[in-house]
């Protein structure tokens, strides 16, 4: 792809220094934002810039002389040089020759009164040219595929990779430590912030924090409940009251209709023989109709690779939790041969990279090995993690559930225990809570 200003124009036919005349759909009034945005960064200097102008890219602009003036409003406030007319001249003149002469520099500082509605202009500019790198790059796709196969594939890589990264590269602890600071201030105001998902249990949430970006693995022995414990968190993530995104359940083992009917005894608060109870005395379409109105999406496609999640999850909107049940089911989607704990090391790499890609929270659920069965009682460890070396290293929290009664009918009946394992982010424990086997469904014991 285009790595220059000069290259991504010339790719859509423009020329080098008369750029925007060129190009079929430059669009006058965004150009006008474009220099407004220049001159609100004259007029604000070394001052703080509004989050839409932080995210702004040099391709954003339609031109190459607003590009270099751009380029060199950046580079003086990253060496911390004040910023106005006459040094931007200067670093422009240390650029060598460019299109961008002094006397635009100028009128862009004479000709932007206030810097007030600075926002709303870098929005309109990072807006139209994410959609103009977009046009581009899909374009070089119809190009340059051979196969239908081949479009999708670069038209997805397209549509993920106009957005900008803002966290991209080396950042200095000068823009950092306010920034951690402001975190840490809205958390002690709002204990919630920050997270973006939630379980529906409320002692596992006390404990717990899932936060965008983060990979958590729940690990059990079968018939554990890692399944019911996933479908509780996608229960309680879906609602559609939120506006935090939706729910992405890859389910590669259970069908999606077994799956839906787990969510509507939840739901209901009933066993699925009371769903069929429900059906006959006719109020199985409210129930319907209840479960319907959930911000869920549900995929049970066998053998998914991560390029297949990763496109899924390219064609919805925004998407707050993402559930791979379960992990050893997955495949990479390419033709290497690696051992069973290498594939898992790729895996659950990938499921990392696609929270802090997506901004979402990732739950993979995996199996533990059989030498948990080995111990009396045969609590869940770490290491009993299957190649838990990979799993271990990759994920932010591990949730390993643990139902007495599996093992030992003169147990806790209806008690279950969840362990936190590993939690980078808080500290490690257990969480007592209820088993309601009719429904196979964690609940708050006060419940």
């Amino acid at each position: 792809m285009h790595e220059t200003p000069d290259e991504f124009f010339a790719s859509i036919g423009g020329r080098s220094g008369d750029v925007a005349r060129a190009v079929e759909w430059w669009d006058p009034a965004t150009h006008i934002a474009e220099e407004a945005v220049l001159g609100a960064a004259l007029l604000l200097g070394a001052g703080p810039w509004p989050a839409e102008m932080e995210a702004l890219v040099t391709l954003d602009f339609s031109t190459v002389e607003l590009s270099e003036i751009w380029d060199a409003i950046v580079e003086l406030r990253e060496a911390g040089i004040a910023v106005e007319e006459v040094s931007v001249c200067a670093k422009l003149a240390e650029f060598g020759e460019t299109a961008a002469k002094p006397e635009l520099v100028c009128r862009l500082a004479w000709q932007t009164p206030t810097a007030v509605n600075a926002g709303h202009w870098a929005r309109l500019v990072g807006e139209t040219g994410r959609g103009r790198r977009l046009r581009a790059r899909l374009k070089d796709a119809a190009d340059n595929a051979v196969s239908v196969a081949d479009l999708t594939r670069e038209a997805t890589e397209a549509m993920r990779h106009v957005e900008p990264d803002s966290r991209a590269g080396l950042r200095p602890a000068s823009k950092l430590a306010p920034l951690a600071m402001l975190g840490l201030q809205e958390r002690v105001k709002n204990p919630d912030a920050g997270r973006i998902a939630w379980t529906g249990l409320t002692d596992l949430d006390r404990t717990l924090r899932l936060e965008a970006g983060d990979l958590t693995i729940i690990a059990g022995r079968p018939s554990m409940g890692k399944t019911a414990l996933a479908a509780n968190v996608a229960d309680r993530c879906g609602d559609p009251r939120e506006s935090l995104g939706c729910v992405a359940f890859f389910s590669l083992e259970m069908t999606a209709e077994s799956l839906i009917l787990r969510v509507m005894q939840r739901t209901a608060r009933s066993s699925r023989g009371d769903l069929v109870g429900a059906i006959r005395n006719g109020t199985g379409e409210a129930l319907v109709n209840r479960t319907s109105m959930l911000r869920l999406y549900v995929d049970d496609r066998g053998g998914l690779s991560l390029n297949q999640l990763r496109s899924a999850l390219s064609r919805m909107g925004r998407v707050r939790l993402v559930v791979v049940d379960y992990l050893q089911l997955m495949r990479l989607g390419d033709d290497r041969k690696l051992r069973h704990d290498q594939l898992l090391g790729q895996l659950t790499k990938g499921l990392k990279g696609l929270a802090k890609e997506f901004g979402c929270h990732v739950i993979a659920l995996s199996q533990l090995n059989r030498s948990v069965e080995k111990r009396t009682p045969p609590i869940p460890l770490l290491s009993d993690l299957r190649d838990s070396g990979n799993l271990e290293e990759d994920a932010d929290n591990v949730v390993m559930p643990f139902r007495p009664e599996y093992y030992d009918e003169d147990g806790e009946r209806g008690i279950a225990y969840l362990y936190i394992r590993k939690q980078r982010k808080g500290q490690t424990g257990q969480v007592r809570v209820a088993w309601v086997k009719e429904r196979q469904s964690f609940e708050d014991l006060a419940q």
